[in-house]
This record gives structure tokens, sequence and C-alpha cells, in this order.
């Protein structure tokens, strides 16, 4: 394991590794050793920015017993990291509580590893291809001209609006219509928004996942059990959003086993005219019993020359639309959230957007195309930006080192985690520049100047998000369209401090 070489001792490097810390007095104050860092009240961006400061080279640090290495040195270490290969083949989202990803039948996309996720990632693709975007563009469209119609409702009560909210019922209404197959939107009427969130909440403030990291030895075979026994009795939202996810997937398969015939020339008639299926139906194509599929490799890792088959099961499909439900509304939101905040505060921003959006796709409430969004290049660019500076994944941007190798001048043991450390990483004066803590859109407008090696807000590699695609379409609609019909402005509610985060 990789120590700093500093004369800070390893219980102080953890105290600032898992210190979340928000405001910059803050952060000069526990440099100096001022203060004490309370663990649960401070914000997480800043561990980076502490360790870089301190620490030239990468830092480690130990999670439930499991080994974690901090990368600051990225163009040795993370591009390679990045791939799937013999060395570093799966990501960790470490939580013991979930059992052994290789094995239980209860493991979507997101956690799964080596062959079972190239079977599982493989059965999705279809679902985020630009074919299929193209084709759902209008059911996205209908759902933000209803929360633009519900913002102007909003607005002529001339009270402050808070986006976020409607953020929220947007991109929650439209991966529910786009993965379960509502048909209408029901924004602000669907009982299952809030449950999502509810899930989120729980998800990081679960007393069950913390005595997993203390004890990681309990969390497959004690704690798991237990909070599967108990979930509808404590009213669990996830239990209860993924047996709700669960009815609707059985219902669907029973309505195409009694229509079976009818449903395969529905089928073929959807493919020849071109047709979007949701993600139930997609999934229940490639459906297979558990005793038909081998959940792990001989071995336990990916190899890429290793064949394997287009299925899944209905638990896979279960979780599979559960982890699409939820990572498909709150990132989106967030990042909607972000960009917003930063058109408020940059003002020139939001009027060079404006124009954009002007002469591109004009100002009447006309369908927007596909060809359109691809001309928004400054668009592209405010969301690239925000997502430089405001990386919403950063722990789950890893991999795992699965057999000892060597990076340059870096032993990576067996077993070891590696991370790529996104705040430092996006803020690295060496890298970006000197404006590297600056607001600044138009970077991304020259390719000579993109160290895209460097930026990784959707992870990279074989495993990078598989709905990128679909979350910047998703944000560029919704931009269009706001802008089309509201100005931006700063209200007495709206927070003052910039997203620049400077020593």
């Amino acid at each position: 394991m990789i120590e700093p070489t500093e004369s800070e001792d390893k219980a102080e490097l953890d105290r600032y590794c898992d210190s979340l810390i928000a405001i910059k007095q803050e952060i000069e104050q526990i440099a100096k050793g001022q203060i004490h860092i309370d663990l649960y009240k401070n914000a997480p961006h800043t561990q980076a920015v502490l360790m870089a400061d301190n620490w030239d080279r990468p830092y480690s640090r130990e999670q439930a017993g499991w080994p974690k290495l901090w990368c600051l040195t990225p163009r040795k270490v993370w591009p390679t990291c990045g791939r799937i290969d013999d060395s570093f083949g799966d990501r960790n989202l470490l939580c013991p509580i979930v059992g052994d990803v290789d094995t239980s039948k209860l493991i979507h996309l997101f956690l799964a590893k080596g062959k079972r996720w190239k079977r599982l990632r493989s059965i999705a693709n279809p679902a985020f291809s630009i074919s299929n975007l193209k084709r759902i563009m209008p059911i996205i469209e209908d759902s933000i001209k209803i929360n633009i119609n519900l913002l102007k409702e909003a607005e002529s009560a001339g009270k402050c609006v808070d986006l976020h909210e409607y953020f929220v019922e947007l991109t929650f209404d439209v991966i529910v219509r786009i993965a379960m197959g509502q048909k209408d939107s029901k924004q602000f009427k669907s009982e299952y928004c809030q449950i999502a969130q509810d899930s989120f909440t729980r998800i990081n403030n679960n007393i069950f996942y913390y005595i997993s990291f203390i004890f990681p030895w309990m969390g497959e075979n004690v704690l798991k059990p237990f909070a599967d026994a108990t979930g509808k009795l404590r009213g669990d939202p996830i239990l209860i959003l993924i047996g709700n996810i669960h009815k609707a997937v059985v219902k669907r398969k029973e309505e195409k086993m009694k229509k079976n015939e009818r449903q395969d020339e529905e089928n073929e008639e959807n493919l020849n005219n071109k047709k979007w299926v949701d993600f139930i139906d997609l999934f229940l194509e490639s459906e297979a019993e558990n005793n038909k599929i081998e959940f792990k490799t001989n071995n336990g890792t990916y190899n890429k020359k290793e064949k394997f088959e287009r299925c899944n099961t209905l638990d896979e499909i279960v979780l599979n639309c559960f982890l699409f439900l939820l990572a498909g509304f709150d990132t989106t939101a967030n990042t909607l959230s972000l960009i917003a905040h930063n058109l408020v505060i940059y003002p020139q921003v939001q009027k060079r957007l404006f124009e954009e959006i002007e002469e591109i796709c004009g100002l009447e409430e006309e369908t927007i195309d596909f060809e359109q969004l691809a001309k928004l290049k400054y668009a592209d660019a405010v969301f690239k930006e925000t997502q430089r500076l405001c990386p919403i994944a950063n722990d789950v941007v890893n991999r795992k080192c699965e057999e000892t190798t060597t990076l340059g001048d870096i032993k990576i043991e067996k077993g070891i985690y590696v991370y790529a450390d996104l705040f430092t990483l996006h803020r690295d004066k060496k890298i970006w520049g000197e404006d590297a803590e600056e607001f600044k859109p138009e970077r991304w407008l020259s390719n000579d100047n993109i160290p895209t090696e460097y930026y990784y807000p959707f992870g990279g590699g074989p495993r990078i998000c598989i709905g990128m695609r679909l979350a910047m379409m998703e944000v560029k609609m919704v931009l269009v369209h706001l802008l089309r019909s509201f100005e931006l402005k700063r209200c007495s509610e709206t927070l003052v401090r910039r997203l620049i985060y400077q020593k």
C-alpha cells in the first residue's frame, strides 16, 4: 500500500480524507490544524484539494478494511486503469451489505463484474444507441414542454421558483416513461417520485450500511437478511420501489405470454417502423432462467475473448430497471440545477447560450431535432464545464487491480481499488491552465486546448456511463426550451457563492 511521505500520520490522513469541507475558511483552518473536523457536517469536494496540497504522489486510505488508492498522477495511472484489461477489470462500489456480486441473483449492471457485467451491458446498450435516442426524443420533449408550462404557472404567482424541484419532477417523469413505459406525464402527481428521492436518502443514511463498513463480515450474512426481512415494516423506500418495479415487470411478462404470437408480429412491425420500445420490453426479449446463465467466469475475471450469451434473468431485469430509474433522474436533475445556477451567476454565459439557441433552434415553440442539438456547441461547452468543476460521480470513477502490476514507478498490489481524484484532476492548473478554477465554457470551443484524457465526469473506457449520451441530449433539450421561455435571474434565496473553490 502506498502511504504519504509527509509527516502526517495515517490517522490524520484518514480524518482529512473522510472530512467533507464546504467553505474556504474551513479549508484553511483545517489545513493549519486550528479546528476539529466534524465528519458528518462538511461537504466532499475538498478532500482532494487538501490531499493535493500536501502530497504530490498518490495517497491511500482504507474503507471497511479494503485499501483505496487515490491518483494525483493521472497521466501515468488512470488512463490505463480506465481500460478493462488483465490488470484492471472492474469498478468498485464498496458496500459489504450487497454481498457477492459474482453469485448474488439481485445484482444490476452498475455492481456487476466481469463476464456478468459484459452480458448485462450488451443487453442494455441498444436502449442508449443513437438510433433509439432519436426515437425517444418526442417523449422527452413532451415532458419538457409540460414542465415549462408548470414553471410558467409558478412564475405567474410572482414568487421565487426552486428549479431543482421542477428538474427532479421532469427527469423522473422522463425516465419512467422511456424505461417503464408510462404513457402520460405525471409530473407532481406521481407517488413514486418521492419514493425514488427517499431511496437516495436511504442509501446515503442507512444504519445497516454503516455497520457493514465497520464489520464487513456481517454484511451479507447478518445485516442484509435482517434489512430485507424488516424492510416492509420499516417502510424502506428502496424495497418499496423495487417491489413495484417487480410487479410491473411480471405484469408485462404475463401480457407478453398471453399475446405471444401477436406480440411477435408487433415486435417485428415496431422494428420495421423503427418505433421505440421501453426498457422492460427490451430486457424481456433476452430473459432466460437462472440455471441457464453462468454468473461468474472460471477465474473470476473478465476475458475479452470469452464468448457469452445475450440473456438476463427476471431478477436482473428488475434490478436494472431500478438502477436506470434512480440513476436516470437524480444525476440529470442535479446537473441541470448546477447549470442553471451557473447561468444565473454568470449572465454573460446565459446570454451567449441564448443567442446560440436563437440562431440554431429559433425561439418559437417548435420541435427540436437531433441535428439541431448536435450544432449547439456552446451548450455542450456549458455542460462540460459544469461537469468539470462539479463532477457529481467522483467516488464511482474507479477500478479494482486484479493482478499486482506496476504503472510508471508505482507498484499497485492485487486487490487495491484505484480511484481517479476528479476534484483535483479537473482543477489542476498544470493541466487546465491558470484559469482552472474559473467557470469558463469557452475553453471547450477550441479542440487544441482540451486535455480530454484528464476529463472523466462519466468515467472512461468500456465501463463509461451507459447513459452519458441520453443525459447530454436531455440536458440540452431542457436548456433550449427553458431559455426560449425564461431569463434566469438571481433572487433573494439564490446561493451567492460561486461554484469556484479557491484557496
